[in-house]
Parts: structure tokens; C-alpha cells; sequence
């Protein structure tokens, strides 16, 4: 996947309405994140592509009086703004409408949300969000090309959590080159999550 032009950020190329690509782009990089926030606030599965879509929208309103200030913040902060306020006001919707499924859940998360550090809460679960979709890209990256076997191996065992000598017996290896294939993957986990990094990163900075 081709960057973007470094000269500008996609940030900026996204207040240019017929910039198709820097959407697409956009959308590759936060649809997931915005996703998996509203799964893991209360948002039933059926509904989480309507939330993600409201937030997308909303952010596309907005992003005409964006203006990246790195001294008050990254990107993603007035991003979590955008999908917490599309989260409460959801929530207000659902719960007003008897019978309506998720509705009552996300008031009741919504409710403690604004109990002491609610609100802090709120914005460390979004930061964890943020990281397990690097991990997933990461992993992504990583699987395509990678030998099945020592990738099978490490996810067993590292994310799993599956006990490597029953492992290593099912695989017929030894339990000397489970380690080291386990090992090697995760190197290369551990590599491509920094890229991932690099990449959203690059995407927050302004020209």
C-alpha cells in the first residue's frame, strides 16, 4: 500500500472532497478501531457498522474546521471525542426506544461513564482499542508471509496461550524448535507492530 503523498498529510488531503483515495485510506485506518470501541462500549453487533458509520460521517462534517495542533493533542484524541459523543448520543436514542436491543446496555455503560474518572476510563479503553488494532494489523502483516507452520506455532502458544509441550507433541517438533520458531515470530511481531506505528503516525502529522 502506497503512502500518501509525504509533502502532505492525509489529514489535510481529506478536506479535499474529491480526494477518493485519502477516504479510502482514512477509513482502512480508523474504520477498525472506531469499530471495536463500540463492540467493546455496548454497541450490539448488529448495530456496530451503523455507529461506525455515524462516527465516519461525523467526521466528515467536521473535518472542514480541523485544524492539527500538536500542542493540544494527537488526532486520535479529537477522534475519541467525536466517537464518544456519537456513543452517548446513541445510547440516548436506543434507550428511549423500548424493546430496542443494546439500547439499555450502552445507557447503563454510558451512565458509569460519567461517574468519578469515568471519562478517563472511557479514553484509556479507546487507547486500548487503538493498540490491539496495531497488533491485529501487525500480526496481518506478518502472517502473509510467513511459513504456516511457524506461524501456527507462535499463535498457538503467544497469543493462545496453549502450553508449548502439548503443542510441540501435536506438531511432532521438538520442544527446542517450538522456542525458536516462537521466538523468530515474535521478532518479527514485535518489527512490524513499530512499522504499524509508524504508519498512523505518519497519517496524525501535519505537513
Amino acid at each position: 500500500m502506497a503512502v500518501p503523498d509525504t509533502s502532505v498529510s492525509l489529514l489535510l488531503q481529506l478536506k479535499d472532497p474529491g480526494n477518493q483515495f485519502a477516504w479510502e485510506e482514512f477509513v482502512r485506518l480508523y474504520g477498525p478501531l472506531i469499530y471495536g470501541f463500540g463492540l467493546r462500549r455496548g454497541v450490539a453487533v448488529d448495530d456496530a457498522d451503523d455507529y461506525a458509520q455515524d462516527v465516519l460521517t461525523q467526521v466528515s462534517r467536521s473535518l472542514e474546521s480541523f485544524s492539527y495542533d500538536p500542542e493540544i493533542g494527537k488526532f486520535r484524541s479529537w477522534l475519541f471525542q467525536i466517537a464518544r459523543n456519537i456513543w452517548l448520543k446513541r445510547g440516548r436514542t436506543m434507550g428511549r426506544r423500548p424493546g430496542l436491543v443494546g439500547g439499555s446496555t450502552i445507557m447503563r455503560v454510558a451512565e458509569s461513564d460519567h461517574a468519578v474518572d469515568g471519562a478517563a476510563e472511557l479514553e484509556k479503553e479507546w487507547e486500548a482499542e487503538y493498540r490491539r488494532q496495531i497488533f491485529a494489523r501487525a500480526c496481518e502483516k506478518v502472517s502473509e508471509s510467513a511459513d504456516a507452520e511457524s506461524w501456527n506455532t507462535f499463535w498457538r502458544t503467544a497469543v493462545l496461550g496453549e502450553n508449548c509441550e502439548e503443542v510441540a507433541a501435536e506438531l511432532g517438533i521438538a520442544i527446542g524448535t517450538l522456542y525458536v520458531r516462537r521466538s523468530r515470530m515474535l521478532a518479527r511481531v514485535k518489527d512490524a507492530v513499530q512499522e504499524v506505528e509508524r504508519e498512523w503516525e505518519h497519517f496524525e502529522i501535519a505537513a
